[in-house]
């Protein structure tokens, strides 16, 4: 069985599991299958909205299909969600070096 097939069907009896979730978009976004994480990451962040990995994905996956709206959305939201939490401080920065990244180009 392939790593994705096996998060596949783990998440079919864990689907609140955010790491076996955040894996399997990185296996999609990896085969290029980019709407598939996109949509994954989106359901991430809103079960889990203090994973900042999953708000930079969702990012990246974004811009990556040419949502450049949908890209800063992301990263807005993300940083709103992250904002007061000691713990995620390094994960807003990133969200927002990845907004002036874009701004930038």
């Amino acid at each position: 069985m392939s790593r994705r097939a096996a998060l596949e069907a783990w998440l079919v009896d864990h689907p609140d599991d955010r790491f076996s979730a955040y894996a399997l978009a990185l296996e999609e976004r990896a085969a290029g299958e980019l709407g598939l994480a996109a949509a994954r990451l989106a359901d991430l962040v809103v079960r889990h909205p203090s994973s900042g990995a999953a708000w930079l994905q969702l990012a990246r996956t974004r811009l990556a299909l040419g949502d450049e709206t949908g890209a800063r959305a992301a990263i807005d939201e993300g940083a709103t969600a992250l904002a007061g939490d000691p713990s995620a401080a390094k994960a807003r920065r990133e969200l927002l070096a990845e907004r002036d990244a874009m701004d930038d180009s």
